[in-house]
């Protein structure tokens, strides 16, 4: 950027957002690696860092943050591993906590591993050294404890000493019980001096125990003894000790040699997760200001919409909607004191960069943010005792510098429709500080060289002058922050397009001055400054009602759709209501006539066999009577059933008349049959649909195909013997079918043994793998038409048949 780069950061308080950022990290140096973060001017790696933080922050708000162990001085660990330097017990586990954090990241990627990101290369890259975080495990119990197992050596050698401290206990043990020593001792207890076993003696009977001394108490009425008897053994142990010092130092010394060995893939994990933890700390943060992904470009265009200024508090501040660089490329702010005009300066400029820094905004979606070469900045008091600088002539030092960095970055050797648009400038109470006349006219020249630039500005100011200057020039626009004279406080509600008023004379008015006081003040005031507030009164006040008219109609378009939608839904319901009742009332018709229709059929071919069994004439008649009946009744019946399973179908005219034997489909109920009459005066055909027949109108009708004479014949003879003559089947072999096939037979199968009042059926599955007995059992156990069901015993089949009883 430019030379007071740091200075302009500083007053947007760039610093404070890297700072709240920097709280969020898990490992210490990447909060320092955060606090160096400066925005980037490259389309390309924002647009790319801003993805990576959306990403995370997408993959947290799915699957929370991962267990991550905090870590610090891991480079001085490497640094000194680099160097084959031997570790100790606390560098060890600082290693292995990195090795853990390691582990602990690709198990919460694992979690969305099916979901492709940005950041998936950096998971990539991670080597979890699985050996080397084995082998510290193994061996480094805690800071300052190893594993006795770390080693065949040291276990051996921890083993001799615990069984000579076992041995010189036993012995110390014996002696202050003993009723002879107890009273030469100042206490019967086993205390250690200088790495060795002794016991407290009382000082007058030194000369009773014989040993060696090795600490006195500070009174000199106890001498600490080692007895002659436990001295060797004392010896064996230090001896041993020293023997487990070096032992620990080798092996200290080969593990460190396998961090050295590693250390290359130890820096990168650390680089890595240093880096993985800034975006966990942008995601984080971009979580507790509710921020979002912005759009990015590098054309100069700005649109932000309900944008919070991230350092005020989320329940205190008041949202703007505010852009830059579409129909204007300059915006002049006005307003009272207080009234949020800064803010809204701050806003813009702090937000850009941190989206520049790959941060998320605190705006809603659809925002834009440009990537600018320079931000410049002029805010706040600057003025300098030590160098006796007035407000003016610090701030104006400082415009002077930004002028002059847009200077030179427009007479680089580059093309200047690509810097037209690269620098931001924001300016605070332009002007200020000096005699007002000439305040105005320095802010005014000063704006529009920007303006002549092409410079995308913000400036706020009090001078009427510059409302003037933004009315009357081109591609400037004026916009105000709100003031309610009823409270005397600020809205903080920014308005684009209208120029703010000072408000000095209403709020002198509502605070109780004279009258004649305000009255006399708006004499020294010209009339053209006069017209120029009444019009901007004139101007808020269209404004508002055009917002209140505004908001009416955008209500009376969302009350429209939500009627249109109720309604929609209640239409919906209702046809949903009419197909349930039609869908139900069908079931229940078909389950009637069909019942009906069985019944009847049996009548009618016991009546035709009373026939040919009885010649009493009597008889006869009154069976054809009977018969002729039925046949009535079961003609009503089909044509009350047709009205409810009624389905709108094509049209169909068939090539020629159905005869006797075609093969046919009725249309409404979507069943195949064969014509087993031709069609009689009344346009109805019987058909025989399995072992049941009815008659249908030739409209319901569909032709199939045709069988000859021969078979027609064949077929009917067989269905009307079979009714009085042929052998029910009870039973039905299924071994060798797939099971979904099988299942479908059966289903038929029992429907068929209902018709025909089957009381009970057998079912062969054979026994195989046993999975077709296993599936017909559960699809009997909720068939509804199922009363009971075993497994056959001897002599029907055992396991390998299934006897099902069916009820009515």
């Amino acid at each position: 950027m430019i030379e007071n780069k740091e200075k302009y950061l500083k007053m947007l308080e760039y610093d404070k957002i890297l700072k709240m950022l920097s709280e969020e990290i898990y490992c210490k140096d990447s909060g320092n690696k955060i606090l160096d973060i400066n925005p980037i001017n490259s389309l390309e790696l924002v647009k790319k860092e801003l993805i990576k933080t959306d990403d995370i922050y997408k993959l947290t708000i799915k699957f929370g943050r991962p267990n991550i162990q905090p870590i610090s001085n891991v480079k001085e660990i490497l640094n000194r591993g680099r160097i084959s330097a031997r570790l100790n017990n606390k560098e060890f586990l600082v290693v292995l906590h990195l090795l853990n954090n390691i582990n602990a990241l690709l198990k919460w990627k694992k979690q969305s591993e099916d979901i492709n990101t940005s950041i998936d290369y950096l998971f990539e890259k991670l080597n979890t050294l699985k050996d080397l975080k084995n082998e510290i495990v193994r061996i480094i119990i805690s800071d300052e404890e190893i594993a006795d197992d770390s080693s065949p050596e040291l276990l051996a050698i921890r083993k001799r000493i615990r069984t000579n401290s076992h041995k010189i206990k036993n012995s110390l043990d014996k002696l202050i019980k003993s009723p002879y020593y107890q009273k030469y001792l100042q206490d019967p207890i086993i205390t250690i001096r200088d790495g060795r076993f002794v016991i407290p003696v009382k000082s007058e009977y030194r000369s009773e125990i014989q040993g060696l001394i090795h600490d006195t108490s500070s009174s000199g009425a106890t001498l600490f003894i080692e007895p002659i008897s436990v001295v060797e053994v004392n010896n064996e142990i230090k001896f041993l000790e020293g023997q487990e010092k070096n032992e620990i130092r080798r092996i200290l010394d080969e593990l460190s040699k396998m961090v050295a060995i590693n250390i290359n893939e130890l820096k990168m994990n650390y680089e890595l997760l240093l880096e993985i933890d800034i975006y966990f700390a942008k995601a984080q943060l971009a979580f507790k200001m509710n921020a979002s992904l912005p759009t990015i470009n590098d054309e100069g265009k700005i649109r932000l919409n309900k944008a919070r200024h991230p350092l005020i508090d989320s329940n205190k501040v008041v949202p703007i909607d505010i852009n830059l660089g579409y129909e204007f490329n300059m915006l002049i702010i006005t307003g009272p004191n207080t009234g949020g005009k800064t803010v809204a300066l701050k806003t813009v400029g702090l937000l850009t960069l941190m989206a520049m820094s790959g941060l998320l905004i605190p705006a809603n979606d659809n925002s834009e943010i440009s990537i600018f070469n320079n931000i410049l900045v002029d805010i706040g008091d600057e003025q300098s005792i030590e160098q006796n600088l007035s407000t003016f002539s610090s701030h104006m030092i400082n415009i002077i510098s930004i002028l002059n960095c847009i200077d030179n970055t427009i007479n680089q050797s580059i093309p200047k429709s690509f810097y037209q648009n690269n620098s931001l400038v924001l300016m605070d109470e332009l002007g200020a500080g000096t005699d007002p006349t000439e305040g105005a006219s320095l802010a005014i020249a000063i704006l529009d060289q920007l303006h002549n630039k092409k410079v995308k500005t913000i400036s706020t100011t009090h001078y009427s002058d510059l409302k003037l200057y933004a009315t009357n020039t081109n591609r400037v626009e004026n916009a105000s922050c709100e003031f309610d004279i009823e409270t005397l406080k600020p809205t903080y509600k920014l308005s684009i397009g209208i120029a703010g008023k000072s408000n000095a004379y209403a709020i002198s008015k509502r605070l109780g001055l004279n009258e004649c006081i305000i009255d006399k003040a708006k004499s020294f005031v010209s009339s053209d400054v006069h017209r120029f507030e009444d019009a901007i009164a004139d101007v808020e006040l269209l404004k508002s009602d055009l917002e209140k008219k505004q908001t009416d109609i955008l209500k009376m378009q969302h009350q429209i759709e939500v009627d249109k939608v109720n309604v929609e839904k209640y239409k919906k319901e209702l046809e949903k209501r009419a197909n349930l009742d039609l869908d139900s009332a069908r079931i229940k018709a078909e389950k009637i006539i069909a019942n009906a229709k069985v019944t009847i059929d049996q009548l009618i071919d016991n009546l035709n066999l009373i026939i040919r069994e009885k010649d009493q004439e009597n008889f006869r008649n009154m069976a054809v009577d009977i018969k002729s009946k039925v046949k009535s009744s079961i003609k009503e019946l089909d044509e009350s059933i047709s009205s409810l399973k009624k389905k709108k179908v094509k049209e169909y005219i068939p090539n020629r008349k159905i005869q006797s034997g075609d093969n046919v489909k009725i249309l409404d109920v979507d069943q195949s049959g064969i014509a087993i009459e031709d069609e009689d005066k009344n346009g109805y055909i019987k058909v025989q649909i399995g072992m049941i027949k009815t008659k249908v109108h030739t409209s319901n009708l569909l032709l199939i195909s045709n069988f000859n004479n021969h078979n027609t014949k064949t077929l009917i003879t067989k269905s009307i013997s079979d009714r009085s003559s042929a052998k029910v089947q009870t039973e039905i072999h299924l071994r060798g079918m797939p099971i979904e096939e099988a299942l479908l037979t059966l289903d038929k199968f029992i429907d068929d043994a209902i018709l025909i009042k089957l009381s009970t059926i057998k079912i062969v599955h054979g026994k195989g793998t046993g999975k077709l007995r296993l599936a017909i059992s559960d699809f009997l156990k909720r068939n509804n038409s199922i009363e009971s069901y075993r497994v056959g015993i001897y002599g029907e089949g055992e396991e390998g048949v299934t006897i099902a009883k069916l009820k009515f």
